[in-house]
């Protein structure tokens, strides 16, 4: 969908959506037009950062709202919401190399920041009194959530912004990260041990309410046989990132507290500069990366989306070091509930009878250590064509397709795609996409478009898609969360997301108030 051409005289290969061969290149992929929609208004307050286990609390867009001490380190107080208008004609992306902007404190970044509109909600909730489980949200009490009715173009339906106190969410779908379904509280308990994991999952967590996640009838469930929406987010490239978000747990625990994130993807790249598959030492280097990124997502009870982001992993003598890569994960991981494996993040230029005995081979590998764990496999032009994945399957359970959109550049037409393949029985997962053009939104198209990010968060709802936004990182790019990078082990208030309307706009509050409903 979005991405990036390495250069050429650089890195003489390229790699399409979402994967960039070399920092500060990009190109961006033609599509529909769609325009920006207005966002909704919505007002909070905010004190403290970390979830504290308490009685009560009234459920908000923007977290929910008490008072009292905080179970964990402080967040930083914001106030208020700002209402963010839509984020202008979105045009096709037109194929091209456009400069990135460089992410503060290093690394430039390709494809640059999606961004989404929408109000800017208050971070974090806390509740009165009481101490956090180890790693965790709430140990009793905690927030409710009400479910209202879905307004068309509406507030608060689908990423848009919800009055104080009754956060609408589309389709009914399971609330997020400790969240509880109108009338009820969260979970009381301890942990939840796995037999085989390292750590148990803290109570109230997203692992600990889920659990076990499985393909069922074309939709995923949980532990207790519901359907189950992830909602979460898509780190930076591994081997371009700086600061590194991704393996700080204490920003980990932030944006699960706070942003209510349920699940983080981890996108490792593969033969770009940097990359996993280009020295030993480069894969060394990663291998510890991605370690330490499931074992904090352990001890937290957040499910984490280990993504080989390659355009060309069926080839040789990638595939092999694909099949290597995801046999030791298996190995190391696959006890644990909270693992989900994407084998090819946007196969580009090929198509699916090529690429389809790769994921075959990746299955086959995966399943003879892991028996049931998700595996997401991509569909070809950028993991788009999910109808021709879907009319020749690959056979297996626990099997879902990857499809990715930018709503700048993606509309009525991909979603078209995607029923097809669900009227096939084929399950999707939506593990990157943006409210922003096909490139990442990098300048001077850094827009968002919020109307046509709505209209795809009702339709992956009402399916029960799940989806991680791209990208935890900071610049001009309309995709970035951050404008100006914050401390890597956060806080992540409000105040530092990108804005629909900002100075440089972005999506990254537009999104977080995706999550939190």
């Amino acid at each position: 969908m979005k991405k990036y051409l390495l250069l050429p005289t650089i890195l003489g290969l390229a790699l399409g959506a979402c994967s960039s061969s070399a920092p500060g290149v990009s190109t961006g992929e033609g599509g529909s037009v769609a325009s920006g929609g207005a966002g909704g208004t919505q007002t909070a307050t905010n004190s403290g950062g970390m979830i504290a286990t308490g009685t009560g609390g009234a459920s908000g867009l923007g977290g929910s709202v008490a008072s009292g001490t905080g179970g964990g380190p402080a967040g930083a107080p914001a106030s208020g919401g700002t209402s963010s208008a839509g984020g202008g004609i979105g045009s096709g992306g037109a194929s091209g190399k456009d400069a990135g902007t460089t992410t503060n404190g290093g690394a430039s970044e390709n494809g640059g920041a999606k961004n989404f509109g929408g109000t800017s909600a208050v971070g974090g909730s806390t509740a009165a009194g009481g101490t956090t489980a180890a790693g965790g949200i709430t140990a009793s009490g905690g927030a409710t959530k009400t479910d209202g009715s879905v307004g068309a173009g509406g507030t608060a339906a689908t990423g848009g912004t919800a009055a104080v106190g009754g956060a609408t969410k589309t389709g009914g779908t399971v609330g997020t990260g400790g969240v509880s379904a109108a009338g009820g509280s969260t979970p009381t308990g301890g942990d939840v041990t796995v037999p085989g994991c390292s750590s148990p999952a803290p109570a109230g967590s997203p692992v600990a309410l889920h659990g076990q996640l499985k393909v069922v009838g074309g939709k995923v469930q949980d532990q207790s046989g519901n359907p189950v929406q992830l909602k979460g987010v898509s780190a930076f490239w591994l081997n371009w990132e700086n600061p590194k978000y991704a393996e700080s747990k204490a920003a980990m625990q932030y944006m699960r507290d706070n942003w209510k994130m349920m699940a983080l993807r981890a996108p490792m790249g593969t033969g770009a500069s940097g990359g996993y598959t280009t020295s030993d030492a480069n894969k060394t280097a990663l291998q510890a990366r991605m370690d330490t990124i499931m074992q904090n997502a352990q001890a937290l009870g957040v499910y984490v989306i280990l993504d080989w982001h390659s355009g060309s992993a069926y080839q040789e003598p990638e595939a092999t070091s694909a099949v290597t890569f995801f046999t030791g994960m298996a190995t190391k991981y696959g006890a644990c509930p909270n693992v989900l494996y994407e084998d090819f993040n946007e196969p580009v230029n090929v198509q699916w009878a090529t690429i389809k005995p790769y994921h075959e081979r990746i299955v086959t590998a995966i399943r003879a250590v892991d028996p049931d764990n998700l595996i997401i496999m991509g569909t070809p032009n950028w993991s788009q064509d999910v109808d021709k994945a879907a009319a020749d399957p690959v056979t297996g359970t626990n099997l879902l397709y990857t499809l990715h959109f930018y709503s700048c550049s993606h509309a009525a037409s991909l979603r078209a795609k995607g029923d097809t393949a669900i009227s096939k029985g084929a399950a999707l997962f939506i593990t990157e996409f943006g409210a922003t053009p096909a490139d990442g939104g990098v300048s001077p198209n850094n827009k968002v478009c919020e109307a046509e990010a709505n209209n795809w968060f009702s339709w992956m709802a009402t399916n029960d898609i799940s989806g991680t936004a791209w990208k935890l990182a900071a610049g001009k790019d309309s995709s970035n969360y951050f404008t100006t990078a914050p401390p890597v082990d956060g806080p992540f208030p409000d105040s530092v997301l990108s804005q629909t309307n900002g100075a440089s706009p972005g999506h990254g509050q537009f999104i977080v108030n995706w999550m939190r409903q």
